[in-house]
């Protein structure tokens, strides 16, 4: 009768856990925009032409993919060399030759 008793309790708690659980909803992050620069001086437009800078330098006068605005959903901000993610959006290219390293 007590092992029936211990059970029943436990499916009981373990009910309430599922059900309130169940209300909890889950936090969507909100997008951030970080530019990007390019730094193989083309035209080409992939994502791994891109990486992150927290300081670019500028650009120079050219038909060029220079930098890029890309929309991410993260925390925080990407790590020095970072490429965009994959689910990132791209936004306004701004075209020349990326002056920095």
């Amino acid at each position: 009768m007590k092992n029936i008793k211990q059970i029943a309790l436990g499916l009981v708690v373990g009910a309430l856990a599922i059900g309130f659980s169940s209300f909890t909803a889950v936090r969507k992050l909100p997008p951030q925009t970080f530019e990007f620069v390019h730094l193989a001086h083309t035209t080409s437009n992939l994502r791994t032409d891109y990486v992150y800078r927290s300081a670019p330098v500028g650009c120079d006068n050219s038909v060029n993919n220079c930098t890029s605005l890309w929309t991410e959903n993260i925390t925080g901000t990407p790590a020095e060399g970072d490429n965009p993610i994959p689910s990132a959006s791209q936004g306004a290219i701004t075209l020349g030759d990326y002056k920095g390293q």
